[in-house]
C-alpha cells in the first residue's frame, strides 16, 4: 500500500501531466480554427446587415418618391 502512494502516483501523475500538454496544442488549435470560422461569419453577419440596410434606404426613398 505504501508504495502505490509513493513514486508509483508521482510516475502516474507525471504521466497524466505529459498526456495533458501533449492534448494542450491540439486543443489551442482547435480553439484558433473555431475562433476563425467565428470571426469570417460574423464578417459576413456585419456585409449582410449593410446590405439589408442600403436596401431599406432604397426601399424608404422609394416609399417617399410615390407619396409626392
Amino acid at each position: 500500500m505504501a508504495e502505490e502512494t509513493g513514486e508509483g502516483s508521482g510516475y502516474r501523475d507525471l504521466e497524466s501531466r505529459r498526456r495533458i500538454v501533449a492534448a494542450v496544442p491540439a486543443a489551442a488549435e482547435v480553439v484558433r480554427n473555431t475562433m476563425k470560422k467565428f470571426r469570417n461569419t460574423m464578417e459576413k453577419f456585419r456585409n449582410t446587415m449593410k446590405k439589408f440596410q442600403n436596401t431599406m434606404k432604397k426601399f424608404q426613398n422609394t416609399m417617399k418618391w410615390l407619396q409626392n
